[in-house]
């Protein structure tokens, strides 16, 4: 991978304007811009990942402003926030927060890209999705057990995150 150019003079792509939760945030100022990748760091209690939930959407804002791409967001979840706005969020507790146990690797790489892949609502073709899941864990190097077939829970992919 390449170095990403960051253009420190572009609109930011992700505001929080003194935004207050009800997790006891108050008065939150960021400015994220096209090519940055925001990480927040603190001491475990800190808050950081209770902020993040709440500009997902999943715990509730009580004051101030989300803008995206300079537009006021009322994000009330993260399909909206992925879908509509672009945001997308890595938890710090992938293996109960970021996969899903009982469904196979394949679905878990592809899960944000369904809509695009569904033929009929709730329809997803398998072949297609481990097609492109194949693509990605080529691409990126992703280890997985048993050409991908695995559960997420299974030993095999347990042992390799």
């Amino acid at each position: 991978m390449s170095p990403r150019d960051v253009d420190a003079g572009a609109p930011p792509v992700l505001s929080l304007d003194r935004l207050s939760t009800a997790d006891g945030h108050e008065d939150v100022c960021l400015e994220v811009r096209p090519g940055e990748i925001l990480g927040l760091y603190g001491l475990v209690g800190a808050g950081r990942s209770e902020l993040v939930k709440a500009v997902l959407g999943l715990d509730r804002c009580t004051g101030g402003e989300i803008r995206v791409r300079g537009k006021a967001a009322r994000i009330s979840s993260p399909r909206q926030a992925l879908h509509r706005y672009g945001i997308g969020y890595l938890t710090e507790n992938r293996k109960e927060e970021g996969v899903f146990l009982d469904q196979p690797v394949h679905r878990n790489i592809t899960v944000t890209v369904w809509r695009r892949l569904a033929r009929a609502p709730g329809f997803v073709p398998a072949r297609k999705a481990r097609t492109i899941a194949q693509g990605l864990v080529d691409r990126l190097g992703i280890r997985v057990g048993d050409s991908g077939r695995t559960r997420a829970n299974s030993p095999e992919a347990t042992s390799r995150r």
